[in-house]
């Protein structure tokens, strides 16, 4: 389940008030349910009851999968999508996002995985992470051909920090690969922009002739690039949904979180 928001409250480090953003989950539970709108019934003069419906609302209740601090969602992700719709604020969730097709997105465990160019894990103190990638070379590359479709959208974010770079800029890309593997070109999903840690994120829709995709972090000038969190997913439909009633964060043990919140479809 992907959901857009815009953040109003809780604001975490590295995000603005106002701005959009994205976080995924994994359900353990969404439950459909429908609620009448209309006064209370009545008893006609024969004695029989009679209701009136104005309309029937769609309701959801979703329980979350287990979150870790620094894993697909976390805390501070979590209770800024939370408290940002706590006033009636509309959002919205694809429920047909699916997973996010970078197997290796977060760093805590020291360990790189596929990704490739010029990479290290180091430690960082970040709100987000404690340990993020480092590339010293222009490009750092998730090595997994992704398979795509030409036409579908891609969404992609990232945690980064252009500190490390002198006279250049911190990208997210793709590498565009035909149905034999043969490298087509690059493109630009989104740019860090300014100093510091930033929370990058963006949209791209699948050329023509692409069959696979390698999502890229790429730098321009000299120096080093931090980043953590890499995403990418299949957009999918969203639909506005705003919430019903209020949301329970539930700790279990020293570091997991379980989100339970009801919400209504617009």
């Amino acid at each position: 389940m992907l959901i857009e928001y815009t953040a109003k409250r809780s604001i975490q480090t590295g995000h603005n008030s106002g701005e959009v953003y994205t976080l995924y989950t994994e359900e353990q539970k969404d439950q459909r349910q429908s609620k009448r709108i209309g006064p209370p019934p009545s008893i006609s003069t024969s004695g029989n009851q009679v209701t009136i419906t104005h309309r029937m609302d769609e309701l959801f209740d979703i329980i979350t999968d287990m979150h870790a601090p620094y894993d697909v969602a976390d805390v501070l992700d979590w209770r800024e999508f939370l408290d940002s719709v706590s006033g009636g604020e509309t959002f919205s969730i694809t429920r047909n996002a699916g997973e996010n097709l970078i197997g290796k997105p977060t760093f805590e465990d020291g360990n790189l995985g596929n990704w490739v160019g010029g990479v290290s894990v180091v430690s960082a103190n970040w709100p987000q992470a404690s340990k993020v990638l480092q590339g010293t070379t222009s490009a750092s590359s998730y090595n997994v051909h992704i398979p795509v479709v030409a036409g579908e959208t891609i969404y992609a974010e990232a945690w980064g920090e252009e500190s490390g770079i002198s006279g250049g800029s911190l990208f997210f890309q793709v590498d565009r690969y035909d149905s034999g593997f043969a490298y087509i070109a690059s493109n630009t999903i989104f740019e860090f922009t300014g100093s510091g840690l930033q929370h990058g994120q963006g949209s791209y829709v699948v050329a023509s002739g692409t069959a696979y995709i390698k999502p890229k972090l790429y730098f321009t000038g000299t120096g080093y690039m931090l980043a953590a969190h890499p995403k990418v997913f299949r957009k999918g439909t969203l639909v506005n949904y705003v919430l019903d009633g209020g949301y329970t964060e539930t700790r279990v043990g020293n570091r997991y979180r379980q989100y339970k919140f009801r919400v209504r479809e617009l």
